[in-house]
């Protein structure tokens, strides 16, 4: 892999990255506030009051998509990860003149913890704190890109829902979502 290639999908890996902050930030936005809350926020517009009173109409939805959203951008991460640490690791194995099978686990085993920790900081403790902390600062232009994106993955959404609630139904659970645990 020379320099440039390399370079495509360290940049999507980026991209992920971003992907995933992004629609943690907006998941626990939408879940910090309630119906309520948006009633009363003065910063917003009619419309977008409606916008995201209409979205409270179906918490599931909204939530769902954002989550399906982050594993999505999690495993394209992952994929990702894979082809550039292979890369990685074997030019590592070649500097250090180490050609054992266990040495390339080892270093697979690190570069994996060392992207958990960077997804575990950008993709979920920051963006979380930042939609709990700041959610009206964030809800109304993140849940718009969220529905827009949600349209593009509606079937996929919609078979999980249906799947879910079958599931659910056999144990008579009590929450669904988050916003069912909280309020």
């Amino acid at each position: 892999m020379d320099s440039v290639d390399g370079l495509l999908p360290i940049g999507f890996g980026l991209l992920c990255i971003f992907l995933i902050n992004f629609f943690v930030v907006a998941k626990f936005s939408f879940a910090r506030l309630r119906k309520e809350h948006v009633e009363d926020m003065d910063i917003l517009l009619e419309k977008d009051r409606e916008f995201l009173l209409k979205l409270y109409q179906n918490p599931e939805y909204f939530l769902n998509t954002t989550q399906f959203l982050i594993l999505f951008f999690i495993l394209a991460l992952a994929g990702t990860g894979t082809f550039v640490f292979d890369n990685i690791v074997d030019r590592i194995v070649a500097v250090l003149n180490i050609h054992s099978t266990w040495m390339h686990l080892v270093l697979d085993i690190i570069l994996l913890l060392l992207i958990s920790l960077i997804v575990l900081i950008f993709g979920e403790i920051v963006p979380k704190a930042l939609g709990l902390s700041f959610p009206t600062k964030y809800v109304n232009t993140y849940s718009r890109i969220v529905v827009a994106a949600g349209k593009l993955v509606y079937p996929f959404i919609w078979i999980a829902s249906k799947i879910s609630n079958v599931i659910l139904g056999f144990y008579k659970t009590k929450y669904l979502t988050e916003l069912d645990l909280v309020y």
